[in-house]
């Protein structure tokens, strides 16, 4: 039988594969043996549907979480991986209506700057979001038409320029 000497969140740098989003709650389990354990967990108001992605986007050397949650809440969070306090969180809702992330989130440093960026696609909210990892501030959104993909980087044409493709309610679409 395996057990870990560590719990998984506690020490950020083995791979986090026991974040289970719960309605209403994010929830960091940690498995001694058959024994799972909450470590942390983080009230939203609503479910969180999609998968979440976990990077180092503060440059504190520890893994963070990020994920979307549904039309009650229709925010984008981004948690710290140890404790579950929040890093930053940005309501992706349209004016007037309720916003849905439920796609997974990409990190990706986009712009070769040495900072990793957050690129969210919305599914019943028509737009693609782009953050800055540290401090959540909006970078850019664009037109996208609604995903249910979980998005992509790479340069496919061979032109050294990377491109962010998402497949959205319609059709494929890149940015």
């Amino acid at each position: 039988m395996f057990k870990l000497k560590k719990p998984i969140c506690k020490d950020m740098k083995l791979l986090i594969t026991h974040l289970l989003p719960l309605i209403f709650t994010l929830t960091c389990f940690v498995t001694y043996g058959q024994t799972p354990t909450i470590t942390w967990w983080y009230d939203t108001n609503d479910a969180s549907f999609g998968q979440s992605a976990t990077d180092d986007i503060d440059g504190d050397g520890l893994l963070e979480v990020v994920f979307g949650c549904y039309r009650n809440d229709s925010s984008v969070y981004a948690l710290n991986g140890d404790d579950g306090t929040l890093l930053w969180k940005y309501n992706a809702s349209p004016l007037g209506s309720h916003g849905c992330n439920d796609v997974a989130p990409i990190i990706y440093d986009i712009n070769d700057d040495g900072q990793k960026e957050v690129i969210v696609p919305g599914s019943c909210n028509p737009r693609t979001f782009c953050f800055d990892g540290e401090t959540g501030e909006l970078i850019w959104e664009a037109d996208t038409r609604g995903s249910d993909s979980p998005p992509t980087i790479a340069d496919i044409d061979n032109d050294v320029n990377r491109k962010f493709f998402t497949a959205n309610l319609v059709v494929m679409s890149f940015v």
